[in-house]
């Protein structure tokens, strides 16, 4: 949820674009003002960052979602950022290396690209940008735009996860320019719970399987969401669990919400992150069994749809 140069986005990008124009999708501006803020912790340079549309990115996912309360500043949410947790020499030279990595392969960019367009309505714009931080969570999506966060140890550990999440992260993008994300402050009666479980089921399982291709292209299934979907036996069990949690909470009607009613939440997004891997599995069911043309149009119509199509199969 970087370098030395600046990718400023200036148009539309869709299938039918050039190579050469999709690369200014990928922005650093974050990132690398973050480092120089390390090396000189000025006013200047933290006005820089929070000044930064990644910053913008970053307190509209936020507000939408509880990250921080809503009455924290953008100025604040940086310095939170930057601060939260002591900065190593060795993080900060690991995380220079990876952005020049990453910014230096314009190929790997656009694979990763090419890669989201596949699962997405042909019809599917980006007009943002996937930012690329320093702090908040692994990644995150609104709206247009997206994020990865390249202070996290996992991008450390394997600069192959960078690709895989920008594939989950970018289809977060298309999937929400026609399902828009809601603001959780506003989840108070069990029907909206319910219409939020169904809404993140299509949303997560939906970009873990969009991610899904190129691991196994790279024989890379590691991860425990993947190592769940591989094994036939523990997603019959998950599908089970997942439902009959689905089916509790369709149950709480319009009633006000409690703190038991949120509980059941637990596995479906931590734990057992059954809306991550029953979602997926879901996803792949339809996308085979319908194909990838009918597949995509039902990421158009909308979360109930993709319960209603999952449920005819």
């Amino acid at each position: 949820m970087i370098w030395a140069i600046f990718f400023n986005f200036s148009g539309a990008v869709n299938a039918q674009e050039t190579e050469n124009t999709r690369n200014d999708l990928f922005n650093f501006e974050h990132v690398q003002t973050a480092i120089r803020y390390f090396e000189n912790p000025s006013d200047e340079n933290l006005k820089s960052i929070t000044n930064s549309n990644a910053m913008k990115h970053l307190k509209n996912h936020s507000d939408r979602t509880g990250y921080y309360d809503k009455n924290a500043t953008v100025e604040e949410i940086a310095l939170d950022l930057l601060t939260k947790k002591n900065t190593t020499h060795k993080k900060l030279a690991s995380t220079k290396k990876l952005v020049d990595i990453i910014a230096g392969n314009k190929e790997k960019q656009q694979y990763c690209i090419s890669q989201t367009l596949q699962y997405l309505p042909d019809d599917f714009v980006f007009t943002g940008h996937l930012f690329f931080t320093w702090g908040y969570d692994i990644g995150v999506s609104m709206d247009e735009n997206a994020s990865l966060n390249l202070a996290h140890n996992t991008f450390h550990k394997s600069i192959d996860e960078v690709w895989y999440y920008c594939i989950h992260e970018l289809n977060h993008v298309g999937f929400q320019q026609y399902n828009r994300f809601p603001d959780f402050a506003k989840v108070t009666t069990g029907t909206q719970l319910f219409e939020l479980v169904q809404y993140l089921t299509f949303l997560e399982g939906s970009a873990v399987y969009a991610a899904y291709e190129a691991r196994a292209d790279n024989k890379d299934l590691t991860d425990p969401d993947y190592i769940a979907l591989e094994n036939p036996t523990t997603m019959q069990a998950y599908t089970q669990e997942y439902f009959h949690t689905h089916n509790m909470i369709a149950s709480i009607g319009d009633r006000a919400l409690n703190d038991d009613d949120w509980n059941l939440l637990n596995n479906l997004s931590d734990g057992k992150r059954l809306w991550y891997r029953v979602g997926a599995s879901m996803a792949e069911k339809l996308d085979k069994k319908l194909g990838r043309h009918a597949y995509k149009k039902i990421i158009k119509q909308g979360p109930q749809a993709f319960f209603d199509a999952y449920r005819l199969l």
